[in-house]
């Protein structure tokens, strides 16, 4: 699956912020400048600085925004980011969102209570980290993988299961 989301699916430009970039440079107008990151003035810094890496074949639609579309609160997860370079953060993430998505798989089963076998929680893992879903937000850096690593962690406290 891996090869197939870089090599096949996976449009030909760098769009690796996609997902990411608006987010982060929202979070990051907001908390430093004061800056409404819902504010056209914001989102037309955005589609500046990712024309560049607009695919030319990819088509463009009306809706093609790059707003801060987020819940408000994810200003403040990304609140630790906004003092770093963007080249950092996609560092940063590229570590952050794989470990993410095993620590959400294995939350799950702590919140579901199943009883396994080392092997077979390695397998479940594997095959959560395999999953076209979540290869697609990790390649296109979709800041959701927090949110769901939140949501399991809050499902495992809740069972009593942590």
């Amino acid at each position: 699956m891996w090869f197939y989301a870089d090599r096949v699916w996976a449009p030909s430009t760098d769009i690796h912020f996609f997902e990411l970039y608006s987010r982060w440079y929202g979070s990051r107008e907001l908390l430093l400048h004061r800056r409404d990151p819902c504010r056209l003035a914001v989102a037309m810094d955005v589609k500046t600085w990712l024309q560049p890496y607009r695919c030319e074949s990819c088509p463009q639609t009306p809706q093609d925004e790059a707003l801060f579309s987020y819940p408000l609160y994810l200003a403040f997860i990304l609140a630790p980011t906004i003092g770093f370079s963007l080249p950092t953060i996609e560092n940063i993430f590229r570590i952050v969102l794989p470990v993410t998505v095993i620590a959400t798989a294995l939350l799950w089963i702590h919140a579901l209570r199943w009883q396994l076998s080392r092997p077979i929680r390695g397998a479940l893992v594997l095959l959560t980290m395999g999953s076209f879903p979540f290869m697609e937000c990790i390649y296109l850096q979709q800041p959701a993988l927090l949110a769901a690593l939140l949501v399991a962690g809050s499902a495992a406290a809740l069972s009593g299961a942590i």
